[in-house]
């Protein structure tokens, strides 16, 4: 399969991963993805990319919501940083960056299905929240290797606290959103999203931190 930005605008790289959604390392999260279908009817829930560690992770990244690229029928149907999107684009590069094996990722999000409206993003409201948070819990108890959660933007933060009170030996981390919106608003945010990644490539890494607390607030 092709590991680069934006690698999933081609139809054949959908489809090589789509047969990989039955390994063994995905499979759990591919069920979950079919739970979350039958529960909640008429959502368009993305599969977990197969490229990233499912159970094995070790670093849990929680988003938002799902962008318009992740959907079944406009896009690829895969939660990916090689989507066809500058998110995606830039999520892809700045892990390179920080130097964190994709191997020991997972990505997903606090509400885990499309809700835009007309081709336009909503934010997530609280409702849409609490019910994500609950999809969340289920994943996080099938990933029995997590080490650290990384809180990506503001929406996933809104989580926080009640994962700190549920999950008391998972680190939880906080970093900016690889938005264009927010990378292209200064020139030092992208590596502020950097040095955030860094930071988790620490925990994972068994080192200690230096220079301040680990976590980054946004």
């Amino acid at each position: 399969m092709k590991d680069y930005p934006k690698s999933l605008k081609d139809p054949s790289e959908i489809e090589a991963r789509k047969q990989r959604l039955s390994q063994k390392h995905i499979k759990p999260l591919t069920d979950l993805v079919e739970e979350i279908k039958h529960e909640q009817p008429g959502k368009d829930v993305p599969w977990f990319d197969p490229l990233d560690g499912g159970i094995r992770a070790q670093c849990l990244f929680v988003l938002e919501s799902p962008g318009r690229m992740t959907k079944n029928k406009s896009g690829s149907g895969f939660i990916s940083r090689n989507n066809n999107d500058e998110t995606a684009k830039n999520f892809f590069n700045f892990n390179e960056e920080a130097g964190i094996p994709r191997k020991n990722t997972v990505t997903w999000n606090i509400v885990p299905w499309d809700i835009s409206l007309n081709g336009k993003k909503q934010t997530p409201q609280k409702s849409e929240i609490e019910t994500g948070l609950n999809y969340l819990n289920r994943l996080i108890n099938r990933l029995p290797n997590l080490r650290v959660i990384v809180l990506v933007g503001k929406k996933a933060q809104k989580v926080e606290e009640q994962l700190r009170v549920r999950f008391t030996d998972i680190e939880i981390a906080k970093c900016y959103h690889p938005s264009p919106l927010f990378v292209n608003r200064n020139e030092q945010n992208e590596q502020k999203i950097v040095n955030a990644l860094k930071l988790v490539r620490r925990i994972l890494d068994g080192l200690n931190w230096t220079g301040g607390p680990p976590f980054v607030v946004r």
